[in-house]
């Protein structure tokens, strides 16, 4: 079991920080899509124990991975932190995220880079 730990921070400008990545030596990989969607039931116990089920379309170029992922409560930390569960289902055949149990589905777009002291 790996732990999520998160740090979400107000920028003015993507564009100076990208810059900036460049300039430290990271490189530019990928932008990805990635459309979840959220399960709990009627009564929204997963909400109120802080748990969270997700399942994750992740597209990157032609590229399109699933991910299934529980989250276990956020512990106490200075940043957002939780045990994570991630699985990666085999592929399927389906070219549509519908699940109409779902509890919400938010779609993001992101920039990938990697920092070359770290891969």
């Amino acid at each position: 079991m790996c732990s999520e730990i998160e740090a979400k921070l107000k920028i003015e400008s993507p564009e100076q920080i990208e810059s900036r990545l460049v300039e430290l030596g990271a490189e530019f990989v990928a932008e990805q899509l990635q459309t979840d969607c959220h399960f709990d039931d009627d009564n929204a116990a997963m909400s109120k124990a802080d748990k969270a089920l997700r399942l994750r379309r992740q597209s990157v170029g032609e590229t399109t991975q699933f991910l299934l992922t529980y989250k276990g409560p956020k512990e106490q930390s200075n940043f957002k932190k939780r045990r994570e569960i991630v699985h990666i289902p085999k592929p399927c055949q389906t070219s549509e995220m519908e699940h109409p149990s779902a509890a919400g589905q938010v779609s993001s777009f992101s920039t990938i880079f990697i920092d070359w002291q770290y891969h």
